[in-house]
């Protein structure tokens, strides 16, 4: 799903020269993935990788907070309609206690993921994926739940990793619920 909303996204924001360059980022194996995805079709989590590479470094000029930027518009981006109705419908709490189910609907990763909620905040676990040793995939994970935070109607978000290992990361989310 990622492949589709950033490539959606570069194309409604950017110019055909930044995708070209994008494109000429990745490895020639994810090439015709980025000029074609699929949302119908489930991509190796080497392939998001080398997306989110070539993204912080060819449109974000390897800046972090230029990259986390991104990732959350491409994350609001992303975010369909109708589940935008039902996050605006539904308590900031409710929508990241969905977190586990969310993460399941969007990768086939293995992955454990658990998350604790309170009125103004949640704390995201996710264990058993192993690529949380590239600070890129980290910068991923913040913007995302940014943009899920924008989505549910918080306001002031703040998120930060709390911890992370090679294959595990707790991240905080706090708001005002709104």
């Amino acid at each position: 799903m990622w492949f589709v909303s950033a490539m959606d996204y570069l194309e409604a924001h950017r110019s055909a020269e930044d995708i070209e360059r994008v494109v000429a980022g990745l490895l020639p194996p994810h090439r015709a993935i980025a000029q074609d995805p699929l949302p119908s079709q489930w991509y190796p989590e080497e392939a998001l990788q080398d997306l989110i590479a070539a993204l912080h470094h060819v449109l974000c000029d390897d800046d972090d907070d230029t990259f986390r930027d991104l990732c959350r518009e491409v994350a609001n981006h992303g975010f369909g309609r109708f589940f935008r109705l039902l996050a605006s419908l539904s308590s900031p709490r409710f929508v990241f206690r969905q977190l586990p189910t969310i993460w399941g609907l969007a990768r086939r990763s293995g992955a454990e993921v658990t998350t604790e909620t309170s009125a103004d905040g949640a704390i995201l676990h996710v264990r058993n994926f192993p690529y949380y040793a590239d600070p890129r995939h980290r910068m991923l994970n913040v913007g995302t739940m940014l943009a899920l935070c924008d989505v549910a109607g918080c306001k002031d978000p703040a998120v930060r990793v709390l911890d992370h290992g090679a294959d595990w990361i707790d991240v905080e989310i706090r708001f005002e619920a709104g």
